[in-house]
């Protein structure tokens, strides 16, 4: 009883200091976040951290091989050089999309 009373409690709260009614996201057009989300991501991730002279190519989405199964293309794709970071190392790296309709990747 008290975790459900706690956990209305803290939607009442935060309903009424964010303002949000229904908890859903604003209408942004696709491929676009908002300002909030935007700004951490940029102090939080710093330019420079990999070699600046490397072209990665473009990003890597990596559901639409998942959803056709084709798991190993998947694989290839999103294997990393080992010289270009951790020598000895096998490394991956791709994107994976976690709402469609906001074309939201991690």
């Amino acid at each position: 009883m008290d975790v459900l009373l706690t956990f209305m409690l803290l939607t009442c709260a935060h309903q009424a200091v964010w303002g949000v009614e229904d908890g859903s996201l604003p209408d942004l057009p696709p491929g676009e976040a908002p300002e909030p989300i935007l700004t951490f991501m940029e102090r939080t991730y710093k330019t420079g951290r990999a070699r600046a002279a490397f072209d990665a190519g473009s990003p890597l989405l990596l559901t639409p091989y998942i959803e056709q199964k084709k798991l190993e293309e998947a694989r290839k794709a999103a294997y990393v050089d080992p010289e270009y970071l951790l020598p000895d190392m096998d490394s991956y790296a791709g994107y994976l999309t976690v709402n469609k309709k906001y074309n939201a990747n991690l």
